[in-house]
């Protein structure tokens, strides 16, 4: 049930968030030319062109705020996958072991009342 709870997770961030990284990839690229030619030409002088970068600003804070928890979620979900696969692992492997001394222990038998 967590491991379709994870794919779920997987294909929605495969069907929208990925596709949208290039968008923001090209913003913050259009952002990066906006913020060079402020640095260049010298800082705005206007109250309003200083209210509309630090709005700006904070609006590229939250960008990088989410893109950072939707990292971690997704590092939460990959542990919680990896440990449920190592468990399932110890499982298959414990009874591949307890089938294998059954085998042998059936093997010795017959070889020995010979």
């Amino acid at each position: 049930m967590d491991r379709k709870r994870v794919q779920d997770v997987y294909d929605s961030l495969h069907e929208e968030v990925f596709p949208r990284l290039g968008a923001i990839d090209t913003k913050l690229t259009a952002l990066d030319l906006g913020v060079n030619a402020i640095l260049i030409n010298g800082c705005p002088q206007r109250a309003n062109d200083v209210r509309r970068t630090e709005r700006l600003e904070s609006n590229i804070e939250k960008i990088f705020e989410k893109i950072d928890g939707f990292g971690e979620c997704l590092a939460e979900h990959r542990v919680d996958v990896t440990k449920q696969i190592g468990g399932i692992r110890s499982w298959v492997l414990g009874g591949c072991v307890a089938v294998l001394v059954a085998l042998l222990g059936f093997i010795a038998d017959v070889i020995f009342k010979r």
